[in-house]
């Protein structure tokens, strides 16, 4: 396992193992699904996050990772409209509003 501790490029070998890793897991987790096996998409979501804690280590985010999804967070929940609803497509994607603005991750990046 690589673990950089300060933000970091890995390698194109590494990245494409981390998306199979990934791209596998989430078949899995919709195999559970459409099995209807609550046990198996329990497995799913922990090697899911397994995989996902390895990668922000190989890529040095330990330290950013915190404070980008509270971040990310707040961003998400300006596209809750004031009645308390929000704008989906027809999948059920969570639409922006008109006015919405992008989080930017790059403050949490020295300068």
């Amino acid at each position: 396992q690589i673990v950089n501790h300060e933000p970091s490029l890995i390698s194109t070998k590494e990245a494409n193992l981390r998306y199979e890793l990934m791209a596998e897991e989430n078949k899995e987790y919709f195999a559970a699904c459409i099995n209807k096996d609550k046990v198996e998409i329990l497995d799913a979501c922990i090697d899911m996050l397994y995989i996902l804690s390895g990668t922000i280590n190989s890529n040095g985010l330990q330290e950013l990772i915190e404070p980008a999804f509270n971040l990310v967070h707040a961003n998400n929940m300006t596209k809750i409209g004031p009645d308390g609803k929000v704008l989906r497509n027809p999948e059920g994607k969570i639409l922006k509003p008109e006015g919405f603005k992008p989080v930017d991750l790059k403050q949490l990046f020295k300068q």
